[in-house]
C-alpha cells in the first residue's frame, strides 16, 4: 500500500504498431489492438516519517512486473502478474527537480514521444577525451559523469563535409572503467579446484551510457561497446541499472544477463532542498552543511565542497548517527531533528555479457560464472557510521507494512497480516 500522498498515473506508448482504441457504449474495441502503457510512480519529498513508506515497497513492486526468469525465483509465486501487467517508473520529486530536462526526455522516449531519432549506423563512433565526455554526462546523464578508463562517443554528421577524424554533433556517450582480472568458473589463483572453464577473465564495467536529451540513438550501445571490445579486447563487460526505470529487459536484447540484484538503498532528503539528495554511502561523496539558497546548490555557497559530486549530510548530523543504537533514533532523533527524511531507491541490478570470442567461455551462462567469481563485487552495502549501517540494514530488511508515527512510540501497522520484520520491530 502506497502513503496518501503517493500518485500513480498511467502513460501510453506510441508506436508505430500501435493503434488507438477508444470504446463505444458497449465497451467494444473499435480498434485493433491496445496501446502499452506504464506506471508512473510519483513519491513526493516526505515531510513526516510516515510519508516515507517502507524500504521494501517500491523494489517490490517493480519485482513483480518483471517478465525474466530472475523474477519468477524471487518472487513468491502468489504474487507473480500475468506478463501484461504495467511496468512502473518510480520518480522521486527532488529528481524532478534537479534533472528536470533529463527525467522528460527519458519519459518522452519511453513513451515513444521522443522529438529526434538517429540509426546508429549512420554516426560514427571513436575515443573522446575525459572532459568532453565529463561535460556530455553531466547534462545528459541522471547520475551524472564519474571517472573512468576508456571514454567513447557518437558523432552524427552534420554536414557532408564531416568525416570520421572531425567533425559532428556528439549525440552519446559511453565510459567504461580499466581492466579487472576475475576468476571466473569455479577456481582462483589460489584454489585447487578447477573447471573445465575455471580461468580469469578481462573483466571491464560500463559505467555510463547516455543519448543527448530529447535524441534516441537507435542501436548506440551496441555500436559503442563494439568499439571498445575491439580495442580493449575485454572477456566480459559488467554493468549497473538503475531500477527506478525499471527492470533490465532491454539490455538482454543486446546480450546482457541479469546477475544479481542489489537491496534498496537509503538516501535522505529535505523538504527545504527541494533539488538535493543527501547520499550516505558511496564513492566521491563530500559531507555539506544545510543549503541557504532554497536547495540550489549551483548557487549555495555554504562551505561545501563536493565539486559537482554527490553530496552528503552535515558534519553534525553524521556524528549524531554514528552514536545511534536503533533505527528508530537514526530516524527521528538524528535525521529528523534535523529535518531529514529517508528516500529509497529500487535497487540496481548487475548485469554480465561474455564477449569472448573463445567458445570455452561460454559453456556456463553468464550467472553461473558470476556465481562462481573471485573477487566480485559486493553483495550488501556497508558504512562504519553505525546510524548509517542500522538504516541500510533496515532498507535491505524483507518487506514490511509498518511506519513510524510520529505521535506515538510504537509501529503503526497497515496490513495486519504482514509479518513484521525484526529490524521494524524495533522502531
Amino acid at each position: 500500500r502506497l502513503p496518501p500522498s503517493h500518485v500513480v498515473i498511467a502513460l501510453n506508448i506510441l508506436s508505430p504498431s500501435t493503434t488507438r482504441v477508444e470504446r463505444d457504449d458497449g465497451g467494444k474495441k473499435n480498434g485493433t489492438r491496445d496501446e502499452k502503457s506504464i506506471h508512473l510512480h510519483l513519491i513526493p519529498t516526505p515531510r513526516t516519517l510516515e510519508e516515507c513508506g517502507v524500504p521494501q515497497l517500491n523494489k517490490r513492486w517493480t519485482d513483480d512486473c518483471l517478465e525474466t526468469p530472475l523474477a519468477v525465483e524471487k518472487i513468491n509465486p502468489e504474487v507473480i502478474r500475468p506478463a501484461s501487467r504495467r511496468k512502473v517508473i518510480h520518480l522521486h520529486e527532488d529528481v524532478w527537480f534537479a534533472k528536470r530536462e533529463i527525467v522528460t526526455s527519458r519519459l518522452l522516449a519511453r513513451t515513444g514521444r521522443i522529438p529526434r531519432r538517429i540509426f546508429a549506423r549512420k554516426t560514427v563512433s571513436k575515443r573522446i577525451d575525459a572532459a568532453t565526455a565529463t561535460v556530455f554526462l553531466q547534462e545528459h546523464h541522471l547520475w551524472g559523469a564519474t571517472r573512468a578508463k576508456y571514454y567513447y562517443g557518437l558523432y552524427y554528421p552534420v554536414s557532408r563535409n564531416d568525416d570520421d577524424s572531425d567533425g559532428g554533433e556528439l549525440v552519446a556517450v559511453a565510459t567504461f572503467s580499466s581492466r579487472r582480472n576475475v576468476w571466473r568458473g569455479g577456481g582462483s589463483r589460489d584454489s585447487n579446484t578447477s573447471s573445465s572453464i575455471s580461468r580469469p577473465f578481462r573483466s571491464h564495467e560500463l559505467l555510463r551510457f547516455c543519448s543527448r536529451r530529447d535524441t534516441a540513438v537507435v542501436g548506440g550501445i551496441s555500436k559503442l561497446c563494439k568499439k571498445f571490445i575491439s580495442e580493449a579486447r575485454p572477456d566480459d563487460i559488467v554493468t549497473v541499472i538503475d531500477r527506478d526505470w525499471g527492470d533490465a529487459s532491454g539490455w538482454h536484447s543486446l546480450g546482457f544477463e541479469t546477475v544479481a540484484t542489489m537491496d534498496p538503498i537509503v538516501m535522505a532528503v529535505n523538504p527545504n532542498e527541494p533539488a538535493v539528495r543527501r547520499h550516505l554511502v558511496g564513492a566521491g561523496i563530500s559531507s555539506c552543511p544545510k543549503l541557504t539558497t532554497g536547495g540550489n546548490k549551483s548557487d549555495d555557497g555554504g562551505g561545501c565542497d563536493y565539486n559537482g559530486g554527490r553530496m552528503g549530510l552535515p558534519i553534525e548530523t553524521l556524528e549524531k548517527l554514528d552514536a545511534a543504537r536503533t533505527v528508530r533514533e537514526a530516524l527521528k532523533d538524528c535525521l529528523g531533528i534535523d529535518g531529514y527524511f529517508p528516500v529509497y531507491d529500487t535497487g540496481v541490478d548487475r548485469l554480465l555479457k561474455v564477449v569472448s570470442q573463445d567458445p570455452q567461455m561460454h559453456q556456463l551462462s553468464a550467472r553461473e560464472l558470476w556465481k562462481h567469481s573471485k573477487p566480485n563485487y559486493a553483495t550488501k552495502y556497508y558504512s562504519p557510521n553505525a546510524g548509517i549501517s542500522l538504516l541500510l540494514e533496515y532498507a535491505a530488511a524483507p518487506l514490511s507494512t509498518t511506519l513510524l508515527s510520529d505521535t506515538t512510540d510504537s509501529p503503526r501497522t497497515l496490513d495486519s497480516s504482514s509479518k513484521v520484520d525484526s529490524l521494524a520491530s524495533s522502531l
